[in-house]
């Protein structure tokens, strides 16, 4: 069963709806929408690991 990417909470799966649905918040999204903001809360993580990283190397110069 796939994470909800708003609370990380488990999502299943609503056949009336035909999308999954969080049972922590509520959130109802497409399986394609999950893997959307996946990717979208995955690359802003990977821009403030290269901003410290590069903060990092510039201090220790």
């Amino acid at each position: 069963m796939p994470r909800c990417p708003e609370c990380a909470g488990i999502m299943k799966y609503s056949r009336i709806e035909r999308k999954y649905v969080c049972r922590s918040c509520g959130v109802a999204m497409t399986m394609d929408a999950i893997w959307e903001a996946r990717d979208r809360q995955r690359s802003s993580d990977g821009d403030s690991r290269e901003d410290y990283l590069e903060w990092w190397l510039s201090r220790k110069k």
